[in-house]
C-alpha cells in the first residue's frame, strides 16, 4: 500500500507543479491512490500527499452502509449522508455498524482551478495526512471548478456541499496548504475527544452514575 505522509512532512507544503501529459506511470500512481484513499475510508488524495508534486488529486463521495444487523448485512439501509466516510468525527449508536461503500467510480482532477463561489459555511474537516483529527473550516458552500480528465480534456463541474469541500480541501494541497492552516482557532482536537464527550452527555441523560457513590 502507497504511503500517505503525515502533515508534519514538508514536502506537503510544496507547491506541485501542473501535468503537462499522462504516462502509464501516473495511471498506476492513481490506481494506488485510489486504493489507499479506500482504505482509510477516505473521499479525497492528491498526489503531493503520496510524495508527488504533480497538481492533480482523485476523489469519490462514497455511500454510507449502516448495517443495524451485522449478523445479516442485507438489512442494511444505504444513503449518501455524511458519517464515517467523510467526516470522523460523526456520531452513531454503539450498536450500528457502519461501512463505507465504493464505487470504484472515482474522478480525477488534474490541474484544476475554481472559478466560482458561492456563499460560506463552517463545518468539521478532517485529513488522510493527519487521521483521527478534526478542525471546524470556512470554506464556500458551492463552487465552480475546471479541470482535466486522464484523456488531458477539460471540464467543468458545479459542487455543492461535502463535495465542494472536498475539492477545496485538495486544491489546496497542491498549493502546500493545509485544513489546520484554515482551521478555526481553538477547533481542531482528535475526533475521538467528541465520542467520549457524546459518551458523557448520554450517561447523564440517561441518568446513569458517572462519578462514586454518594
Amino acid at each position: 500500500m502507497i504511503e500517505i505522509l503525515n502533515d508534519s512532512n514538508l514536502f506537503l507544503r510544496k507547491t506541485s507543479k501542473r501535468v503537462t501529459h499522462v504516462d502509464d506511470e501516473m495511471h498506476d500512481l492513481i490506481a494506488e491512490m485510489y486504493d489507499a484513499m479506500v482504505a482509510k475510508n477516505g473521499i479525497g488524495l492528491a498526489a503531493i500527499q503520496v510524495g508527488k508534486a504533480k497538481r492533480f488529486f482523485i476523489y469519490e463521495i462514497p455511500e454510507r452502509r449502516i448495517l443495524e444487523d451485522t449478523e445479516n448485512p442485507e438489512s442494511g439501509e444505504t444513503n449518501n449522508s455524511p458519517g464515517p466516510c467523510d467526516s470522523p468525527g460523526t456520531e452513531t449508536d454503539e450498536d450500528v455498524e457502519v461501512e463505507c461503500v465504493y464505487s470504484g467510480e472515482y474522478t480525477v482532477c488534474i490541474n484544476p482551478r475554481i472559478i466560482a463561489k458561492e456563499g460560506t459555511i463552517i463545518d468539521d474537516e478532517g485529513c488522510l495526512s493527519r487521521e483521527g483529527w478534526l478542525a471546524k473550516v470556512e470554506r464556500a458552500l458551492k463552487i465552480t471548478f475546471q479541470a482535466y480528465d486522464l484523456d488531458m480534456k477539460k471540464f467543468e463541474r458545479v459542487a455543492t456541499g461535502l463535495e465542494a469541500r472536498c475539492i477545496q480541501h485538495e486544491i489546496d494541497h497542491l498549493d502546500g496548504i493545509l485544513f489546520t492552516d484554515r482551521a478555526k482557532e481553538g477547533t481542531l482536537r482528535l475526533a475521538s475527544d467528541d465520542e467520549e464527550s457524546e459518551e458523557e452527555q448520554t450517561s447523564s441523560i440517561s441518568g446513569e452514575s458517572t462519578g462514586g457513590d454518594d
